[in-house]
């Protein structure tokens, strides 16, 4: 069943559970979203010898509107609240601007806004890569679709959630290889939408 022996395992693998059970209400009508987009909406209705009786405008739609919306690079701006100082604020905005040149945001900001629009929401996920710029280390981003992302049931945004769970598909062996002690209890899991739904990333 997942229980461990360390009361911080269990509450952490409860509330998981919860925002899982809580989320599948939204897992619905993302996996409708998606058909809709790749078109496949109706064809457990149409015989496979059959030409396809409408036309995707879903698609369309959504891959006009995407080099429209990034035809101008976003711009992150510092701006401070309760005391300006407009000398940090420059270089913060310098830094912001040097960053996301180097984790190459422009080749990420097409999926994100694609997965937004057909879904409704859509997450960047910040991560530290270590072997970035030669091993220095830096900062990169990733598109990230809902299907792996689990928020607080109980927070009505972002900053009023007690935690955010990311879960992502990771190979059985290299989990194993990072969790030598625990090798033999870790099993493989199950996708609970389609396999399809899930590898779907941009």
């Amino acid at each position: 069943d997942g229980s461990s022996k360390d009361p911080r395992v269990n509450e952490v693998l409860a509330a998981f559970q919860n925002a899982s059970q809580v989320r599948s209400w939204h897992e619905e009508r993302w996996e409708e979203y998606l058909q809709y987009y790749m078109g496949d909406q109706w064809l457990e209705n149409e015989a496979g010898d059959m030409p396809r009786t409408t036309l995707n405008f879903c698609f369309s739609t959504i891959e006009t509107e995407i080099p429209i919306l990034t035809d101008q690079r976003p711009i992150f701006q510092a701006n401070g609240v309760n005391d300006p100082d407009l000398e940090l604020e420059e270089d913060l905005n310098f830094i912001f601007k040097d960053l996301m040149m180097r984790a190459d945001f422009d080749s990420k900001l097409p999926g994100l806004l694609r997965m937004g629009a057909i879904y409704g929401t859509s997450f960047l996920y910040p991560y530290w890569d270590k072997e970035a710029d030669g091993g220095l280390g830096n900062v990169r981003f990733k598109a990230v679709p809902p299907w792996y992302i689990f928020p607080d049931p109980s927070a009505r945004g972002v900053d009023g959630a007690k935690r955010i769970f990311y879960a992502d598909f990771m190979d059985i062996e290299q989990v194993r290889a990072m969790y030598p002690d625990k090798a033999k209890e870790i099993k493989p899991g199950t996708p609970k939408p389609l396999e399809r739904l899930y590898s779907y990333r941009q």
